[in-house]
């Protein structure tokens, strides 16, 4: 698939995102990458896609990815 720009303010950062159909579960999972891929996160819905990059540090990001990752 192919990813799409995430539509964020500048300050964040430029993100990507891939959005998968889960077959075993019947519900899209999303794929969030940082430009120069030194971050990417597995979550389960897009408002969480949009919460986790606007959150300041790595580590704070990394709590999304609870259940999904």
């Amino acid at each position: 698939m192919k990813s799409k720009k995430l539509r964020v303010n500048k300050k964040y950062g430029i993100w990507y995102y891939t959005k998968y159909k889960d077959t075993d579960m019947e519900f899209y999972v999303y794929e969030v990458t940082k430009d120069d891929k030194t971050e990417s996160y597995t979550l389960g819905n897009y408002q969480d896609v949009i919460s986790c990059v606007k959150e300041p540090t790595k580590e704070l990001r990394e709590k999304y990815e609870r259940i999904y990752g």
